[in-house]
């Protein structure tokens, strides 16, 4: 936890109220108020085994938005709090009055929105540290609130109005791409919790058995440990359940072992319709797209991130750049890639 005051400083707490860090001097004239990202991983580049990384958003009177960098080393699988390192990361600088509240935006926390007495509300980069956007009021803001799909922004206001303002599809469709690209870095299955379990069959589109997983307790190391037959019968499946649940785990023990690609097959050997348009390898996640093709999404995900919004096959602008798993197409791989294991 963080907690803020008008001395200037900040204090970082463990749950149990214990104090681990006091940060001097963080804002001139004292501290209006914090948020933290969501995200677990926010700074680029800086995940590491042994280390827990949190962004730590802050604004006060100075008119400025401070992000700071907050790192707590592991020792033995717990956390040394006693070690905390705290660093300032980027200054976010323009407005023209006490900045009364900052939030990060849900998730991906790559947006930021603070307001200021200056009548503004500015949304920005957090990672270039640019200012996007400029929302003027008419009345002194006091407070914000992103949306959970940061599709809308709440801003309340000192003479009682509350503006809701619609953020451009470009802020929101990279924000929700950036949370699906997230969603689907894995670790490996022997660190697997039971929450990642449950994940990957959202994934797979296989939440039928979800209950008796979670009855189960089913993690990594049940998974790699057990044989399936053990798996399959301590969960209650029924017959179609249980062929479906005994190879879905086979090919995510072979892909754990290793990535077949177009390489480990003559080209002449693989069906056209198993790869991908824009990278032209065998896809491992085939989705289809609201232009009736299927791509490897990861793939789509980066097309869509870079900013363009048609599609790759026909170039004809996408209204809806949402899609859904190609089950039919995913087993038709997997039965090719693992058809002698």
């Amino acid at each position: 936890m963080a907690t803020t005051c008008h001395n200037s400083d900040f204090r970082l707490w463990t749950v149990e109220a214990v104090n681990i860090h006091i940060q001097d001097d963080a804002h001139d004239l004292g501290i209006q108020n914090s948020d933290f990202s969501e995200n677990l991983e926010p700074i680029p580049l800086l995940t590491m085994n042994n280390k827990q990384h949190y962004l730590l958003a802050t604004c006060g009177n100075d008119s400025l938005v401070k992000l700071w960098r907050i790192c707590i080393p592991k020792e033995d699988d717990e956390y040394a709090f006693s070690n905390v390192e705290v660093k300032l990361w980027r200054t976010l600088q323009g407005h023209g009055g006490s900045v009364t509240c900052v939030r990060l935006s849900p998730e991906s926390g790559e947006i930021a929105c603070s307001t200021a007495t200056d009548r503004q509300a500015r949304l920005w980069s957090v990672y270039s540290a640019e200012c996007l956007h400029v929302l003027d009021h008419d009345s002194i803001v006091t407070s914000c609130s992103f949306t959970y799909d940061t599709s809308l922004l709440a801003i309340g206001c000192l003479d009682k109005t509350l503006w809701i303002w619609k953020l451009p599809q470009q802020l929101v469709v990279r924000s929700m791409l950036l949370n699906k690209v997230t969603a689907y870095r894995r670790k490996l299955i022997v660190n697997w919790s039971t929450e990642d379990v449950l994940k990957w069959l959202h994934e797979i589109e296989f939440t039928s058995i979800v209950p008796n997983v979670i009855n189960l307790a089913l993690n990594g190391q049940k998974i790699l440990t057990l044989e399936v037959e053990q798996i399959c019968s301590g969960m209650g499946l029924d017959d179609e359940q249980e062929e479906r649940f005994a190879k879905e785990l086979k090919w995510l023990k072979l892909d754990e072992l290793q990535h077949p690609n177009v390489s480990d097959n003559q080209p002449g050997e693989v069906p056209p319709e198993y790869l991908c348009p824009i990278t032209q390898e065998i896809m491992r996640e085939p989705v289809r797209c609201s232009d009736g093709f299927v791509y490897e999404k990861q793939a789509i995900n980066e097309w869509f991130m870079s900013g363009k919004f048609t599609s790759p096959m026909t170039n004809e602008t996408l209204t809806d750049i949402n899609f859904t798993m190609d089950q039919e197409m995913r087993n038709a791989i997997h039965n090719f890639l693992y058809q002698d294991m």
